[in-house]
């Protein structure tokens, strides 16, 4: 993905804005998890399959 712009915060919560198709995405957890951004398996399955629907359309 290009043209995002965000913040990895502690425990995989993340932000980020895709510019090229004006979509925010935030990702905050119920427990804290290990690591940053695509260590992040929960988030990294949410963020593809949001992409593969905007892909679809």
């Amino acid at each position: 993905v290009t043209h995002t712009y965000g913040h990895s915060a502690f425990g995989c919560q993340q932000v980020i804005y895709d510019s090229r198709n004006d979509l925010t995405i935030a990702y905050v957890t119920n427990a804290i998890k290990v690591g940053v951004y695509k260590q992040c398996r929960t988030y990294i399955r949410l963020h593809n399959a949001i992409y593969d629907i905007i892909q679809k359309n």
